[in-house]
């Protein structure tokens, strides 16, 4: 199996952080599995990404044929 699992409170969200997670979501855009916890909802994730631009085709590629878990619990 050819997946990653990515936690975003394990990466500190630096410009040079957030580029190489960009790039590895692009890249692995509808070509490999990928999966992201995240504590934030997406609507929140400008503050990960310092590009609005960058942060709306983030989710738009992380979004587009996903399934998305949603779990209201405390972390």
């Amino acid at each position: 199996m050819n997946s990653r699992i990515i936690n975003e409170r394990s990466l500190e969200f630096e410009s040079v952080a957030t580029s190489l997670l960009f790039e590895l979501i692009s890249a692995r855009y509808e070509r490999c599995s990928l999966m992201i916890t995240a504590n934030q909802p997406f609507g929140e994730w400008g503050r990960i990404f310092p590009d609005p631009a960058m942060t709306l085709a983030a989710v738009d590629r992380l979004v587009h044929h996903a399934t998305i878990f949603e779990m209201n619990v405390e972390s």
